[in-house]
């Protein structure tokens, strides 16, 4: 191993911090199974920091929700929970290897940082966020008030 791929490796273990060994045997398949991120998804993307696909989950729902709302205002409600568990699918399967993708990302980038700074801000951006749960849950709690509001007029 060169020193940069030694270098890399250090500083992914810093960013993904006591998990590390886990996740790195995970990370050496293309595809593995991650049972928080089956269960827990969006909480899990909060968790380990993953705000853009935890954004991009959200807007796809309200998009989803409200482009249904549009075409099929009576749509049955099993539709929901077959999308819901297609997305808890996902995660369990690819959950890992999109994690993976952010920390050699987030790694790459670090590059261009002065190598004196480069592991405590690669230490800051990784790691896990106890506040990124709380906002994933007030995602889901601003969610649940927006379906209420869109199909208000159905249900009354």
């Amino acid at each position: 191993m060169t020193k940069i791929e030694n270098s890399n490796e250090k500083l992914k273990e810093s960013f993904v911090g006591e998990k590390y060994e886990w996740y790195a045997t995970k990370w050496q398949k293309d595809l593995s199974w991650n049972w928080a991120a089956f269960f827990l998804s969006v909480c899990w993307l909060g968790y380990r920091k993953m705000y853009k696909v935890m954004f991009l989950l959200f807007a796809f729902f309200v998009s989803f929700d409200i482009i249904m709302r549009i075409v099929w205002p009576y749509y049955p409600p099993v539709i929901d929970n077959l999308i819901g568990g297609m997305v808890a699918l996902f995660f369990g399967i690819k959950g890992n290897s999109l994690y993976k993708k952010k920390v050699e990302q987030t790694v790459e980038h670090s590059q261009s940082i002065p190598e004196q700074s480069r592991e405590a801000t690669v230490i800051k951006a990784g790691g896990t966020s106890t506040a990124g749960v709380f906002l994933a849950l007030g995602l889901v709690v601003l969610y649940m008030i927006f379906v209420i509001v869109l199909y208000w007029n159905i249900t009354v």
